[in-house]
């Protein structure tokens, strides 16, 4: 069989390389069909993470918006009725003072319409004595002058 000095290789195994190949092949694919599936689901649990913290974000977001709304409102409220108080004392006050001012400007009426009454009489009195004075003088120029004739 063998000629000469030929030398006796054997012969590679390849059946037993193939073999050996596939099953480390295989080992990699389970690998990294296991890591491909601790993958997705880090993904997949990191997405359920991120959609519920922006769905309590939102929620959040919305009753801080809502709690300012109404701070908004009852502030606005708040304001209108100190703005409605001040503007009825402001009114009372208008008021009160238009009846003082018209009770003294009554009374000042009053006042004058005395003194006028009060002038008008004594007035009068004096007109009355001038003319009776005037009539006891004339009468007695005319007893005088009487007497004369």
């Amino acid at each position: 069989m063998l000629e000469g000095n030929a030398v006796c290789v054997p012969r590679p195994n390849w059946e037993r390389h193939v073999k050996i190949a596939e099953s480390q092949w295989e080992r990699r694919v389970k690998i990294a069909e296991s890591q491909w599936e601790r993958l997705v689901k880090n993904a997949e649990s990191q997405w359920e993470r991120r959609v519920k913290n922006a769905e309590s974000q939102w929620e959040r977001r919305v009753k801080n918006a809502e709690s300012q709304w109404e701070r908004h409102v009852k502030n606005a409220e708040s304001q209108w009725e100190r703005r409605v108080k001040m503007v009825e004392s402001q009114w009372e006050r208008h008021v009160k003072n238009a009846e003082s001012q018209w009770e003294r400007r009554v009374k000042m009426a009053e006042s004058q319409w005395e003194r006028h009454v009060k002038n008008a009489e004594s007035q009068w009195e004096r007109r009355v004595k001038i003319a009776e004075s005037q009539w006891e003088r004339l009468m007695s120029e005319a007893c005088s002058l009487q007497n004369k004739f």
